[in-house]
């Protein structure tokens, strides 16, 4: 079922809880901050999105929905990440991007079932060690939030293909980015352990035969005179 962006609020869909088969239920583009009790009759439900709607907080029916395997909350006002989380242990995928998350509590990383996990677009400042647990991790969405260091228990997540860090405090350069998990993983470690700052610097040799114009290549490059 399919009901997006028609400016539905909380008592619009209160009659959606009968339909006890659903598997799928995209709610996206409202206006609903809360869910009704009565959405727990929807036990065979898979995926849900609650995207770009207004709420604050994640309702409490939600994780009586021991089958849901696709949760979008993106684009909302959440400001907390419930305890309750691990209780929906067949989760692979997650977005909670584009909300105000500070704090991301240890027992989130009990869905070790997770594929992706969206989190950027927030306010975190740090990672839990425990985030190792999330061994089937692929892709990990970090962007835009306001770290400053990162767990090395990273370096376990094996299956891991994508990370986003851009836009947090790190002070390094945006061709970083584009290297591989591991290798950015790595090499931010790196700075934490030596406290050092990237110099964003190379060496070039300039070679070749006399009298071709080496000298006045490496004056044109360095004293941008020629």
């Amino acid at each position: 079922l399919i009901i997006e962006s028609k400016n539905l609020c909380n008592k619009d869909i209160e009659i959606i809880s009968e339909l006890i088969n659903l598997e799928v239920l995209l709610l996206g583009g409202n206006n609903l901050s809360d869910l009704h009790e009565s959405f727990y009759k929807l036990q065979k439900l898979r995926r849900l999105s609650l995207a770009r709607n207004k709420f604050n907080k994640i309702p409490d029916v939600l994780f009586k929905l021991k089958n849901l395997e696709k949760l979008y909350l993106y684009k909302n006002k959440i400001i907390n990440i419930p305890n309750k989380f691990q209780e929906l242990h067949k989760l692979n995928i997650i977005t909670l991007n584009y909300n105000n998350i500070k704090e991301i509590p240890v027992s989130f990383f009990n869905l070790i079932k997770l594929k992706e996990l969206y989190l950027d677009n927030n306010i975190i400042e740090e990672i839990p060690y425990e985030i190792l647990n999330l061994k089937e991790l692929e892709n990990l969405e970090l962007s835009n939030n306001k770290l400053k260091t990162i767990p090395s228990s990273l370096l376990e997540l094996k299956n891991l293909n994508r990370i986003s860090l851009q836009n947090n405090k790190f002070n390094i350069s945006e061709e970083f980015y584009l290297k591989d998990p591991i290798k950015q993983i790595t090499y931010l470690l790196a700075l934490q352990n030596n406290n050092n700052r990237a110099l964003n610097e190379a060496k070039l040799l300039v070679v070749g035969d006399e009298r071709v114009g080496k000298t006045s290549i490496i004056n044109r490059l360095v004293q941008q005179n020629y």
